[in-house]
């Protein structure tokens, strides 16, 4: 894209186009239930954590700020990883985003909204309630597979890697 803003390797000069990423936490608790926050303009919408990545933020320490700012301080999480990536197009007048989807597990429940969704309300759902619920979902578009492979991942994590769960510490966002 000719209008892309670029960014120069100080070492070789290499020029980069800047592309806005943004990160989507996908968290689900001990139960097994994944978080969706409703929409605070009372259309009944609901949707993952999510926000656009700051200058100089890595991919985790901005999901962690979104979780804080979104689900509130109490929350506390531990970062799994990233299981789906892509792009997607927010504005046609602007270069697609980097969309990342990143995965935590949560050891609690306790959600108040934080500042950039008050007036939220937070729910817990299951698969199946989170498939009822497909036309509601707005962030990210509900993608049957896309939620599927985050309760796959999380049930793996929890199946498969009892030393990854020792050694990613948990988060408190306090």
């Amino acid at each position: 894209m000719p209008n892309t803003p670029k960014i120069a390797s100080p070492g070789s000069g290499r020029e980069f186009d800047c592309f806005p990423a943004a990160v989507l936490g996908f968290i689900i608790n001990p139960e097994g239930q994944m978080l969706l926050l409703g929409n605070p303009d009372g259309r009944h919408r609901w949707q993952v954590v999510n926000g656009a990545l700051e200058h100089g933020e890595t991919v985790v320490d901005g999901a962690l700020r979104e979780i804080a700012e979104e689900a509130g301080p109490l929350l506390k999480v531990r970062p799994l990883g990233c299981f789906h990536v892509e792009s997607f197009a927010l504005d046609p007048a602007m270069p697609p985003m980097v969309s990342i989807h990143y995965l935590f597990a949560s050891s609690n429940s306790t959600v108040v909204p934080g500042s950039d969704m008050r007036g939220a309300s937070p729910g817990w759902f299951t698969p199946e309630e989170i498939a009822g619920l497909a036309e509601a979902i707005i962030v990210p578009a509900y993608r049957p597979r896309i939620f599927e492979r985050a309760f796959r991942c999380h049930t793996d994590w929890l199946r498969d890697q009892p030393d990854l769960q020792l050694s990613m510490p948990e988060i408190s966002l306090c």
